[in-house]
């Protein structure tokens, strides 16, 4: 058994302790003059404004990734971009500093890409990066239909997601706009998976049935292109993780 006398002392040096806080704590009180603080008001967003921006970039291929800078994605100077403007702004987002934000994006989607796809998506990174995108653009289209389908909950393909995903759009854009939800929804709704007769003009964006059908011109398809799938597997990466 400890003797308790030995932690007294220890015990008497608590107490003076306390009383000396508290009286100081008195002194304080009575002697601190009034300070009146500065209200603060914070900064309302702007939503109208972001969703521009979203709608814009969204149509060009380019959604917001869960490691993306928001502040980068949302700038203002990007609404006058044409589509080579933007395919160049991103790509050289994530070449820049020895294309540090698409290694950064690669070991993302290595991570959380379902286990089952992770042979295909390395084969995929790979060829892109040889610049073998071409052989890489329709393997990525079919890991975004699966991982779309993975997050829809649903059993449905191609053109039958259309709706799903358009009431997911409509669901997320009331949730406050959410962002990246909300941006990768619309591409590929309003592109990717957008309905487009055989027998009409190649639209100027790459579209899943035109490819996945083999009525494309894969001659007409670049690097851009590759990147962008890339890039929205990214985003649907995040979304996956915010749902769960």
């Amino acid at each position: 058994m400890f003797d308790k006398n030995l932690f007294q002392p220890i015990i008497d040096f608590q107490k003076q302790i306390i009383e000396m806080t508290s009286q100081i704590d008195k002194i304080i009180q009575e002697n601190l003059p009034e300070i009146e603080l500065p209200e603060i008001t914070l900064p309302k967003l702007n939503y109208e404004e972001i969703r521009t921006n979203i709608k814009h970039n969204s149509r060009y291929g380019w959604t917001l990734t869960g490691g993306m800078s928001l502040g980068h994605y949302l700038d203002k100077v990007l609404r006058n971009m044409n589509q080579d403007q933007l395919d160049e702004y991103f790509f050289q987002y994530y070449t820049t500093n020895d294309n540090s934000f698409f290694k950064e994006t690669e070991t993302h989607l290595l991570k959380f890409i379902e286990p089952h796809r992770k042979e295909l998506l390395k084969d995929c990174l790979d060829n892109f990066v040889n610049n073998n995108y071409r052989i890489a653009i329709p393997s990525l289209m079919t890991l975004i239909e699966g991982e779309v389908t993975d997050i829809l909950e649903t059993k449905d393909y191609g053109w039958k997601l259309n709706d799903k995903m358009s009431n997911a759009a409509k669901d997320e854009e009331e949730k406050f706009y959410q962002i990246t939800t909300y941006s990768t929804y619309d591409y590929l709704r309003r592109e990717l998976y957008k309905p487009h007769k055989f027998d009409t003009k190649r639209r100027n964006m790459i579209n899943r049935h035109w490819v996945l059908h083999g009525r494309d011109n894969p001659n007409v398809w670049t690097k851009y292109d590759g990147l962008r799938l890339i890039n929205v597997l990214s985003s649907l990466q995040f979304i996956k993780e915010y749902k769960d």
